[in-house]
């Protein structure tokens, strides 16, 4: 429009930057988050005469909430206009959902891009076939998973198909030995292979390999560097998130000498988000890992699957940008007519759903579950119940009427998942507020770290050397934050960045998230003052603190029979008796042996993450005393009595139903007290923007006290009971510490 500045006709929205046009007869570009943060200020969307929403195909959580508030608010505003845009979309699913609105179709100017599957170009390979035996274990495996019908089926339809191509035996026999239609892992020897024949027709043209995930890039990577003669005509490039940026920008460079050819092993990333214009070639595997949520674990499975045919078509269109292409898929027709679909699964159906929840509480939706149900694709009620229950458990949902508890009104209004936003207001609460707000920010931005193939201990070792000690990552990741920030200006923070392999974009969002939510929080409770970090260099209090906001993700280390055993620690959840940490925590390489020893002070661990790839694991780990879960858990007492003591009046204290601590009842009757004047003062301090009084203050200050230890004694008199060994690991007595806080502390518990 030959404007020189943002702000006037044409402006836009992120999350941490905004330009705003003028208010009358402009547009604004934001994103999803942000428009529905509009939807919360402006119900019916009153400033707005139009709404476009682009990519509409990638069919994401927010995207496909945001639908059912546009369809609802058509009924009422009929003059706003909509317009939903995607290259790759279900216009007739589409169309359908809003009241069969018209479809226009604008054809694209692409260059043509020819399509070879596997039984098309096999025969032209040089294809090591000495590796035939592993590939049919992999057929193996593959079998194994499928019962032999479809097997079968598989076959015969196979072998169908390329007699109506008039495909040779050869043609046939091939397919079946490489097993790439049937196996279930990547196969880089064939990957390679393609590569290889690519280079024998062509010296032109960057090829672009898309594989599911990072282990893949790196197996391939290594396969391509053992073959020496060809890999030193190749210029090899790995494309992943995980790598430092100056990296994933060589992609878009040429070669560093003029004889050698750029191969990029990349994920789904180049998909859509990057367009690299001298991309001739594009191999696709027709994999990607796709997440999903598993209702009844309580976690999250990242697992290779076949993406889509409209992802085959956009890998495709890859290679036709500036110049005609050519796309090599790594399976056969057969392949792709039986086993892909025609569109990836929608998040509303994959995800789960705590935050769209709140999101429809704030939009004050009186029936959640017939909201959700209106859905492009709607979620189970099964998932809408789970979220419920989980909001309730977390205590930002009353349980009886399912509204918004003070303390859920302001996670609901916080940019982050649910369990963040409760840990950001228990770092307010207990005055440890800075360290808190940065492991806040840091897991609900991304891990600061890159990650170099070649580099990966290196990388290990200094989490290591940060961690000072404590056995936490979320300890590890202050320290990282607290040392790049004291770095005097931009050139020493880069520097730091590049020797400690920390992506420096991503430690700069992270400082911008920490500003954001630390101003949120200010807007919410009463103004930020020092005693807000009264705490913040207690490390037994932030890990304690933990468990209060990643409640109930917790984890319990089962040790072997064995007692001279040396092995990786197992640990077991509520839901599987088998998983492990993942190998970049810092407790990963913890032993049966050290726990033995008293290295660690507890066998419970708080988590902030799991997710099942090729075993479970979970991810950004620390040590929780069994007073902190006591405390910050759903404990209810069990009728089972405790009969390895001398003491009567022992009882079995059951958290989250699986986890047994057996404890006396005065003990129990403290905690109670404790938990009743906490949950009240929490409330209080949530409706009311007002500093701590003394016998407030003193109450935080028993809790402290009790959920912590800042000496080397155990934090518990009693005894955690281990189901699996039949033993039962002894603590320390500190009954004297438990009458020390009921008679300092008695006007506190009498506070009305």
């Amino acid at each position: 429009r030959g404007e020189t500045n943002l702000g006037d006709s044409v402006g836009y929205h992120i999350r941490l930057s905004a330009q705003l046009p003028r208010k009358n007869g402009s547009i604004l570009f934001c994103t999803t988050g942000m428009l529905l943060k509009y939807i919360e200020k402006y119900t019916n969307f009153e400033h707005f005469s139009h709404v476009i929403l682009d990519e509409i195909h990638e069919r994401n959580i927010e995207m496909d909430f945001l639908l059912i508030f546009i369809k609802r608010l058509l009924k009422i505003r009929q003059n706003i206009k909509v317009i939903l845009m995607s290259a790759s979309i279900q216009a007739e699913k589409f169309s359908f959902y809003f009241n069969n609105c018209p479809i226009l179709r604008i054809p694209g100017n692409m260059y043509p891009v020819k399509e070879h599957f596997l039984e098309d170009y096999i025969t032209k390979l040089k294809y090591p076939y000495d590796n035939i035996i592993n590939n049919r274990r992999s057929n193996r495996k593959f079998k194994d998973e499928t019962d032999d019908t479809s097997f079968d089926h598989y076959i015969s339809e196979l072998q169908f198909d390329l007699v109506k191509q008039h495909k040779s035996i050869e043609v046939f026999q091939k397919i079946q030995a490489i097993g790439t239609d049937f196996g279930v892992e990547i196969n880089c020897d064939l990957v390679v292979s393609v590569i290889e024949f690519l280079c024998r027709i062509s010296s032109q043209g960057t090829i672009l390999v898309f594989l599911p995930g990072w282990n893949d890039i790196i197996k391939c990577t290594q396969v391509l560097r053992q073959r020496t003669l060809l890999a030193s005509y190749l210029h090899i490039l790995p494309l992943h998130s995980l790598l430092p940026l100056h990296n994933q920008q060589e992609i878009f460079d040429p070669p560093p000498h003029p004889n050698l050819r750029k191969v990029i092993l990349s994920t789904s990333i180049a998909e859509t988000s990057i367009t690299i214009d001298d991309v001739v070639y594009v191999i696709d595997t027709g994999r990607t890992k796709a997440s999903d949520y598993d209702l009844e674990t309580q976690g999250k499975c990242l697992l290779p699957t076949n993406v889509s045919r409209a992802n085959l078509l956009q890998r495709k269109g890859r290679a036709g940008r500036t110049q005609p292409g050519e796309c090599y898929r790594l399976f056969t027709r057969c392949s792709e007519r039986l086993s892909f679909v025609d569109f990836p699964q929608a998040e509303m159906i994959t995800s789960r759903l705590d935050n769209i929840y709140l999101q429809a509480k704030l939009l004050n939706v009186n029936d959640i579950k017939m909201f959700l149900q209106d859905a492009l694709d709607p979620p189970s009620i099964e998932a809408i119940e789970h979220a419920e229950k989980f909001l309730c458990d977390i205590g930002a949902l009353v349980f009886e009427t399912n509204q918004l508890t003070p303390i859920g009104k302001i996670v609901a209004h916080l940019p982050l998942n649910p369990q963040i936003g409760k840990l950001l207001i228990m770092g307010y609460l207990f005055s440890c507020f800075d360290p808190i707000l940065t492991i806040a920010s840091i897991l609900s931005y991304r891990d600061p770290f890159v990650t170099p193939i070649d580099k990966i201990q290196e990388i290990n070792e200094i989490r290591r050397r940060f961690a000072d000690n404590t056995m936490s990552d979320h300890l590890m990741l202050v320290n990282i934050y607290q040392e790049w920030k004291r770095q005097r200006n931009y050139r020493d923070k880069n520097r730091f960045c590049f020797e400690h392999f920390l992506n420096s974009n991503h430690m700069k969002m992270i400082d911008k998230v920490r500003n954001q939510l630390k101003h949120l929080i200010q807007d919410y409770f009463a103004s930020y003052t020092d005693d807000a970090n009264r705490n913040k260099n207690n490390y037994d209090l932030i890990c304690a603190l933990m468990c209060a906001g990643l409640y109930p993700n917790i984890a319990r280390i089962r040790l072997s029979l064995d007692k001279s055993s040396k092995r990786p620690c197992l640990l077991e959840t509520k839901y599987e008796k088998r998983i492990l940490i993942h190998p970049r925590s810092i407790n990963a390489k913890l032993r049966d042996d050290d726990v033995r020893r008293s290295f660690v002070q507890s066998t419970l661990i708080v988590y902030h993450e799991k997710i099942r790839t090729s075993s479970i694991f979970i991810h950004d780990t620390s040590f929780i005393s069994p007073y902190a879960l006591l405390f910050f858990g759903k404990s209810q007492l069990s009728t089972e009595k405790y009969t390895n003591t001398t003491n009567n009046n022992d009882n079995i204290i059951l958290i989250d139903n699986w986890i047994k601590i057996n404890i006396d009842n005065k003990t129990n009757e403290l905690i109670y007290e404790l938990k009743e004047k906490f949950n009240y003062l929490v409330e209080k301090k949530a409706l009311k923007k007002n500093i701590f009084l003394d016998n407030e203050q003193h109450l935080i200050e028993t809790i402290i006290h009790f959920i912590t230890k800042q000496n080397n004694n155990l934090l518990i008199q009693n005894r955690l009971i281990d189901d699996y060994s039949k033993k039962n690991i002894i603590y320390e007595d500190w009954d004297d510490d438990i009458k020390d806080i009921s008679n300092t502390n008695s006007s506190v518990f009498n506070q009305n």
